[in-house]
């Protein structure tokens, strides 16, 4: 009986003790409920979790995730499998979600603003600044990005790699 308790108790103190949970607060804490936000955990640590892409051989994204969800792709290329898609996204619409189509982790989801009020939201959102990309910017894995597009038009990016 005192083993059984000890064994319950080390498994409470252990469970809250792991970096893990980390994530899952970061996740909580600057996610919405909605599914496309929740893909990213956090914008300073962007890199999914759930490790989506493109399977060519399946000719599906990884558990089919974005076919439930009524998207195939449009556009295939050598780097991302890009999807028309109409979800809310830090208080944006999401146009357009890219997945790496093979080795390169590249995520970007299109949004119907500017950057700069792509960041504001992000920054209402979550309390974080995300920086706007400038040219000649190099990249940090797991850090996101904003891109201007257009006036209309600017894409959250995301690079995983191995610095």
């Amino acid at each position: 009986m005192k083993f059984r308790t000890l064994t319950t108790i080390l498994i409470f103190f252990s469970s809250s003790c792991f970096p893990e949970n980390k994530a899952g607060d970061q996740l909580n804490k600057y996610s919405t409920n909605t599914w496309l936000q929740q893909m990213f955990p956090a914008p300073n640590n962007c890199t999914p979790i759930n490790g989506v892409y493109y399977d060519e051989f399946q000719s599906t994204s990884v558990d089919k995730i974005m076919e439930n969800k009524g998207y195939s792709p449009y556009s295939i290329d050598d780097q991302l499998a890009k999807y028309k898609i109409h979800e809310p996204f830090y208080g944006a619409t999401a146009i357009e979600l890219g997945i790496p189509s093979n080795t390169t982790s590249i995520f970007t989801v299109t949004v119907n603003v500017n950057a700069k009020t792509l960041a504001n939201k992000i920054k209402e959102t979550t309390g974080i600044e995300l920086e706007i990309s400038k040219k000649g910017m190099q990249a940090k894995s797991g850090v996101a990005y904003i891109i201007h597009d257009n006036a209309k038009t600017s894409t959250y990016a995301c690079f995983s790699f191995e610095e």
